[in-house]
């Protein structure tokens, strides 16, 4: 289960977040399997970040803001 898929088909990019209402729940580890497990014949041409989010940050910041030009400090990239 992936909380936040957002997918940009023309440049083969996108951004996967996993949402945790208590933030010491939020494991990067976990996401990063769970993205590694997605259809390789499907994603593979994708270069994602990764987000691990609060209940708290969703409501403090408009996702707007973490995915262009907002404070991208805790993205992570991913690639297959």
């Amino acid at each position: 289960e992936l909380d936040l898929v957002a997918i940009n088909e023309f440049n083969h990019t996108g951004l996967i977040a996993e949402v945790k209402r208590n933030e010491r729940k939020i494991s990067l580890t976990a996401l990063e399997n769970k993205v590694a497990a997605l259809p390789q014949k499907d994603f593979a041409k994708y270069q994602f970040q990764l987000q691990a989010l609060s209940l708290q940050e969703i409501k403090s910041e408009s996702l707007d803001g973490l995915t262009s030009g907002g404070d991208q400090s805790s993205l992570i990239p991913h690639k297959f």
